[in-house]
């Protein structure tokens, strides 16, 4: 199976993403920015590890779990997960409760279904070089706005803020922009909101 058959849909990626919330409950707990951070610092020590050490890195890519939700430009990168502790950390520290938990699911919802519907009925893509299509852009966007207008924010914020999640959607990952979605969205919308 190659690489592009093996994440059509990249199914347990997308059960990730749903976990996400998950990890957003810690919010209850007090001053939990700093069990992020911890997080955030255990992962990317262990990260360091595995970058610096070829056998390392290949005991943990064979790992059943990692090998299934990693994808190929990341074996030789930190992983998209040090992008979403980040993230997750800087906007529990910027925002207040209810808007950091927006933003959470903003990423939960936005992602998987931009990458489902875009796999499933787009055709058009973005530009050249670029996988993503118009459908999974127009997805998240469209997502990312209801969204923000079931929380009440603002009619130019529901448009600008959603129309930013879909482009970082779109362009993170990519030539000249090799940034993580997952570190992107959750970081710009806690510096726009804050």
């Amino acid at each position: 199976m190659n690489n592009d058959q093996k994440h059509y849909l990249e199914p347990k990626r997308t059960l990730g993403h749903l976990l996400i919330p998950g990890l957003a409950l810690l919010a209850f707990i007090p001053y939990s920015q700093y069990i992020y951070l911890g997080l955030f610092v255990i992962f990317i020590v262990s990260e360091a590890v595995r970058l610096r050490s070829k056998k390392w890195n290949e005991k943990i890519m064979k790992l059943p779990l990692v090998e299934s939700v990693v994808r190929e430009e990341e074996k030789g990168h930190i992983m998209g997960a040090a992008g979403l502790l980040l993230g997750l950390t800087v906007a529990n520290f910027l925002l207040p409760f209810k808007l950091f938990i927006l933003d959470v699911v903003t990423l939960t919802l936005t992602d998987p279904s931009a990458r489902i519907m875009g796999k499933i009925f787009g055709k058009t893509k973005i530009c050249e070089g670029n996988p993503k299509t118009v459908v999974g852009f127009c997805t998240a966007w469209a997502v990312g706005s209801i969204l923000f207008s079931a929380y009440g924010l603002s009619p130019i914020h529901i448009v600008t803020d959603s129309f930013i999640v879909a482009y970082m959607e779109a362009f993170s990952r990519h030539d000249p922009f090799y940034f993580d979605d997952n570190n992107l969205i959750l970081l710009t919308l806690a510096l726009i909101w804050m």
